[in-house]
């Protein structure tokens, strides 16, 4: 019999192998070269939840609660206990050996906005990485994971970065320190809700550190379009084809306001059904304090 963690889990996320015959890891969805970086940051971090979702007769939208969890600890503290020990001080930790000095590069263009130009080799490592981080992250949100197990281990097996799947790298000069984004989407397989077609899921997750803005939507199937991403305001990391190098920083800088729509509005990418009333919570929005 498969032994069974707290939290229900049965085996790592990223290799399908038990508990039974696997130990489980604190992997750390940052990565202790990144730590180096951040010093001067400030503790503590909070995420915010928002959302929507049908009512019982699939006639409505209606708001989800808000709620903001503030927490005492860094952002750089969050960690899993999905992943073995094996993915951890294995491929991961390659991964992230190789990453290094690439982000870094990326960070030193976008604080000085001198141009730099990454092979596709580099550019396909840097956009691997950035995915394994949003699929760590999504471990991390204790909610059950919308993503796949099988998409899981195809990003540790094919040493390359998902398909389909989109990584984009902005220069944010309005942020100061490190954040992270993660929205977890549930998308109706029909225009009109359909309780007997199967819902796709998608993450679009981004890591903002100083002027550095990565992002990456992960679909859970191939009948996902991408978010439209302006190329004046973003570079492409993958897909890119063999043949292509990619130059950073792209032309026009990302505001906070570019960066908030992205992160809490779909509408202009993603087709809503044919429901048309939306029912606000009444709710007033809750803070939560949390060590």
């Amino acid at each position: 019999m498969s032994k069974q963690g707290k939290s229900g889990t049965l085996a790592c996320a990223f290799c399908g192998r038990s508990w039974s015959v696997v130990p489980r890891s604190k992997e750390h969805v940052w990565p202790q070269w990144i730590r180096k970086h951040a010093t001067d940051f400030a503790p503590g971090h909070f995420d915010h939840a928002i959302g929507f979702g049908l009512d019982d007769e699939k006639r409505a939208f209606v708001e989800a609660p808000t709620v903001t969890r503030l927490h005492k600890s860094s952002i750089l503290t969050t960690q899993t206990r999905e992943v073995c020990k094996h993915c951890n001080n294995g491929w991961m930790s390659i991964l992230e050996t190789k990453a290094e000095p690439l982000f870094l590069r990326l960070l030193d263009a976008a604080r000085s906005n001198h141009a730099c130009r990454f092979t596709f080799n580099e550019a396909a490592m840097l956009a691997r990485w950035m995915q394994k981080t949003a699929l760590v992250t999504d471990l991390t949100m204790g909610l059950p994971s919308l993503m796949p197990a099988n998409l899981r281990q195809r990003l540790k097996d094919e040493d390359s970065p998902l398909v389909p799947a989109y990584v984009w790298v902005g220069r944010f000069p309005e942020n100061k320190e490190m954040m992270g984004i993660q929205a977890r989407l549930m998308i109706g397989n029909t225009r009109i809700p359909d309780p007997r077609h199967e819902d796709r899921a998608g993450i679009l997750s981004g890591l903002a550190f100083r002027s550095l803005l990565l992002m990456a939507y992960i679909p859970s199937s191939r009948r996902h379009e991408a978010p439209p991403m302006s190329v004046m305001n973003w570079t492409l990391l993958s897909p890119i084809s063999h043949d292509s190098a990619i130059e950073y920083p792209p032309p026009a800088d990302l505001t906070s306001e570019d960066v908030r729509r992205l992160a809490t509005d779909y509408s202009s990418w993603l087709p809503l059904s044919g429901v048309s009333a939306f029912v606000r919570n009444l709710d007033p929005p809750s803070v939560h304090i949390r060590n």
